[in-house]
């Protein structure tokens, strides 16, 4: 991707689902592992006071946007773009290729809770996807080897590792073990991507709450810069 968005000195790929789904098919037809991450405002608002986590996550190969306001604050007016945005189009759309070509995936979580219901909700709605292996990933590189020895011992291979991990735990471990993982796919799409784990409030005063600490956050960080 050539276009970039930058927030909070965050380059965010200027892209939409279709584009980005076409970078995504053409990364699971080579031999290297690229790494996909959807960040949201809290995301970015965490790594603007963390420089490892910012430097890690400017070496992932695709950084989406994972909510509205994240999209406004980057100055988007297109309408498409948000409405991909909230619907969560390109996640359905990765999910639909996983299912359709009966790709095999990995899952990495901070708890077991999570990944229970992640394993049911990808079993109910998208079947094809062939589940091989979860593992949880602590905050220190404790459990590295054995989670890579995990998903590298699988027999038929991985072809997605799907991490839903608390930010960040997420970048770091990317960072530290991406070099010796045997997959096609790292996608993070927020730990937020269930339908029923959304947040209590409605979504339009959450986009408004959103946008405006975002805003504050980078008209901060203008003025100290």
């Amino acid at each position: 991707m050539d276009k970039k968005m930058n927030v909070l000195d965050v380059q965010i790929d200027d892209c939409t689902a279709k584009e980005a789904m076409k970078a995504v098919v053409d990364y699971m037809k080579t031999e290297a592992l690229n790494s996909v991450e959807m960040v949201t405002a809290d995301t970015l608002m965490l790594a603007s006071r963390m420089p490892d986590m910012k430097y890690n996550m400017s070496e992932l190969d695709l950084v989406l946007p994972g909510d509205r306001a994240v999209l406004e604050v980057a100055g988007v007016t297109e309408k498409r773009r948000f409405q991909e945005t909230e619907e969560k189009t390109f996640l359905k759309m990765l999910l639909r290729y996983l299912h359709k070509n009966h790709r095999s995936l990995f899952l990495l979580t901070d708890t077991e809770e999570e990944a229970e219901k992640i394993a049911v909700f990808l079993e109910s709605r998208y079947s094809g996807i062939r589940l091989t292996g979860h593992a949880l990933v602590p905050e220190d590189d404790s459990a590295d080897d054995w989670i890579t020895n995990q998903i590298n011992g699988v027999e038929s291979g991985v072809d997605c590792i799907l991490a839903s991990l608390s930010s960040p735990v997420q970048e770091t471990f990317v960072k530290r073990c991406l070099p010796v993982l045997n997959a096609r796919l790292w996608f993070a799409p927020g730990r937020s991507f269930l339908p029923e784990e959304g947040k209590k409030i409605s979504g339009p005063i959450r986009g408004f709450i959103e946008k405006r600490i975002l805003k504050r956050e980078v008209e901060k960080t203008k003025k100290e810069g």
